[in-house]
């Protein structure tokens, strides 16, 4: 968008464009929400919470929830089984199982988190 300040002032708003990188925040828990329901609203509630944040993890890679710490997906690469190894607790040779690609769920917490401890 272009405005037109006075005579010839002429200043560019950029606009945010959300990127998929910036995790999302989420800043009230779920006990906020659920202080004077009944216990079925309160189960609704709670599986609907868990789901956005389920969805949003999917979709940015991260999701940083206040005063508790940040949630990240790390990808772990596929090994190839069938490499001859010496195993020292079994005391003789074995054969690696070949394992498939996954990911992880990593927590990192905050550091007001930490201080809490």
């Amino acid at each position: 968008m272009v405005r037109i300040k006075k005579r010839t002032t002429v200043i560019k708003h950029k606009r945010k464009i959300p990127s998929k990188k910036r995790p999302i925040t989420i800043t009230k828990h779920r006990r906020d929400l659920t202080t004077n329901l009944p216990k079925s609203l309160k189960r609704k509630v709670n599986n609907e919470y868990w789901d956005l944040f389920g969805s949003e993890l999917k979709k940015k890679g991260r999701v940083n929830i206040n005063s508790i710490g940040t949630f990240t997906i790390k990808r772990v690469k596929a090994k190839k089984g069938g490499k001859k190894m010496y195993s020292h607790l079994l005391k003789r040779d074995i054969i690696t199982k070949p394992k498939p690609a996954s990911k992880l769920v990593k927590f990192r917490p905050s550091k007001s988190f930490k201080q809490k401890l």
